[in-house]
């Protein structure tokens, strides 16, 4: 006997198409099967396009999804830390080449969580892949501190978002620029004592002098020690233009740490002359490089664990989101691509 289940995937032109495929009865020792209930998909809000996976399956599709909520149906024989019933979440790595916007998803066991009670399994989905990458990228990458001021680029994005909750809550002072006036409207809705400074970009001026005045200003002409810098090149325009190397380079202090998702990144040999003299230290953040790696499994565990901790207690709340159905997701893709500013779509599967 095997399971049959649905799956969404994206074809090269950016359609949603539905595919099924059976998942075997007996399961691995470690093997836990996840019935899905929600699955947050990203989209890129300047091409309205949605981010997938690297990985094709047979029929040349992009898995689609990989943060996720659910209830777990079954367990392997050697499962010690979950049973059916139990709600869990996590990230599906893109070594398991599976979507994540689907009925049932095979995880191992040390890739989930549980999840609190009384947590909106929406809400978990649209945060915990978020939540993770905020965590690797201000505590493993930057060693934020307290006493550290940290430059959030692009603050109204979903992730980034997270990144000045979290920052905010540790005691740090955050500061983060916006590059239209809703994203400023949004950033000035947070408790005043959460983002000290929006600087925004949108302005009919030269971007590169606006950030460094700004920055200078709001830190006594020292610099950021932190530069969260969580959206590639490609994905980096402003209204009037794009935030260069150079440009962020010259917002950090002395022994600043400049934190980065460009995996495209070129670093031109005056600008790395800008970094040796700051004496400041570049670091990619990847996090699917942490979900592959045995030795940070329960580092995982434990971040998603409090990260959950703190959606339960207001410490950080999710990012606006769309909720869509399975079944409609197809026909709301082709309209939100029609639409602006959707950054987050968490996909309910029955």
């Amino acid at each position: 006997m095997s399971t049959k289940s649905s799956y969404a995937y994206l074809k090269t032109s950016q359609d949603v198409v539905f595919d099924e495929r059976y998942i075997p009865e007996d399961l691995n020792d470690f093997e836990v099967l996840v019935k899905i209930s929600a699955c947050a998909l990203t989209t890129n809000a300047e091409s309205n396009e949605l981010e997938f996976g690297d990985f094709e399956n047979e029929n040349g599709y992009k898995n689609l999804g990989a943060d996720i909520s659910g209830i777990v149906h079954r367990v392997g024989a050697a499962v010690k830390s979950l049973r059916a019933g139990d709600l869990v979440a996590g990230v599906i790595p893109i070594s398991y080449q599976q979507s994540g916007c689907g009925q049932h998803v095979l995880f191992e066991e040390y890739d989930l969580v549980k999840v609190p009670e009384n947590l909106n399994q929406l809400d978990v989905a649209a945060c915990i892949g978020d939540c993770f990458r905020a965590y690797i990228g201000l505590f493993y990458c930057a060693k934020i501190t307290r006493e550290d001021t940290v430059l959030v680029l692009n603050g109204a994005k979903p992730c980034p978002a997270l990144c000045a909750q979290l920052a905010s809550h540790i005691g740090a002072k955050v500061l983060t620029t916006c590059s239209s006036p809703t994203e400023k409207t949004f950033l000035e809705s947070f408790d005043a004592s959460l983002v000290e400074g929006v600087i925004d970009l949108s302005c009919d001026k030269n971007i590169a002098s606006v950030l460094y005045n700004e920055v200078m200003k709001k830190t006594d002409n020292l610099g950021a020690d932190i530069v969260l810098d969580l959206d590639s090149q490609k994905k980096r325009k402003i209204k009037n233009g794009m935030l260069t190397v150079e440009n962020i380079i010259s917002c950090l202090t002395l022994h600043g740490r400049w934190v980065t998702c460009d995996d495209r990144l070129q670093l031109d040999p005056p600008d790395s002359q800008k970094l040796y003299g700051r004496c400041a230290s570049l670091s990619f953040l990847h996090e699917q490089a942490w979900l592959m790696s045995k030795i940070a499994q329960g580092k995982y565990q434990h971040i998603l664990q409090d990260a959950l901790t703190k959606l339960k207690t207001n410490v950080i709340r999710p990012h606006a989101y769309v909720n869509v159905s399975f079944e409609s997701l197809p026909q709301v893709i082709r309209q939100i691509r029609k639409e602006n500013n959707v950054n987050k779509i968490v996909v309910s599967i029955p």
